[in-house]
């Protein structure tokens, strides 16, 4: 991401944090059952990354269900908050940082599931951070994520870049289910589960497993 464009979207999300929680959680029901399909994919012994973990809301969530969560978001507010809310609900397991994906403090072969929610259609150099997920697994880590895809709804595609333009939203990327999975090429990645969420008209939950290089 160029350092104009990532100064405007961390401003953005500074600006966002404080009503980020609230924003989120409007739909309980959707967001359990978020939760519910991702635990599935998750064992006491697991290493997660969080990348884009806004203020915390599914990593203080599944931190009884995992060994340690690395949590990183390159807002720092957002991490602040996330922070003080796992101070408050004593919470040890999960370490948060703000820096970007791409940052020498996460290293290679690490982490047996990288969780990007509401991320990938934000992301200006988005096939960059997927081979960098594929770096950063272990041989058949999974990257576990929920993403809308604008291009499926037209009217609010278009509703969203009129809001950008104002300054009231991020740049969105509009996708389609296809292009969510062709993100992932098959020489790297094996999509195991891919469907609509319950409970929302655009957003996709998707799993993929990788494969080691070479393999």
């Amino acid at each position: 991401m160029k350092n104009n464009t990532l100064s405007k979207a961390v401003k953005f999300w500074d600006r966002a944090a404080s009503s980020y929680d609230r924003e989120e959680k409007k739909d309980k029901e959707k967001y359990q059952e978020t939760i519910n399909q991702l635990a599935q994919y998750l064992k006491p012994e697991y290493l997660v990354l969080d990348f884009g973990c806004g203020t915390g809301l599914i990593a203080n969530e599944i931190s009884p269900l995992v060994k340690q969560i690395d949590a990183i978001d390159f807002s720092q507010k957002m991490v602040d908050l996330a922070k003080t809310k796992a101070q408050k609900q004593q919470i040890t397991n999960v370490q948060y940082k703000q820096v970007t994906i791409f940052d020498n403090y996460l290293k290679p072969a690490s982490y047996d599931v990288i969780l990007c929610f509401h991320v990938l259609h934000l992301l200006e150099s988005v096939e960059q951070v997927i081979s960098r997920m594929h770096e950063l697994l272990k041989p058949e880590g999974l990257i576990v994520s929920v993403t809308p895809c604008m291009a499926e709804k037209p009217f609010m595609n278009g509703l969203f870049s009129v809001l950008n333009k104002l300054g009231l939203t991020p740049k969105i990327n509009p996708l389609k289910l296809q292009d969510l999975k062709m993100l992932f090429p098959e020489e790297n990645f094996e999509i195991i589960d891919h469907h609509l969420l319950p409970k929302t008209s655009n957003e996709y939950f998707i799993v993929c497993k990788k494969i080691p290089l070479g393999q």
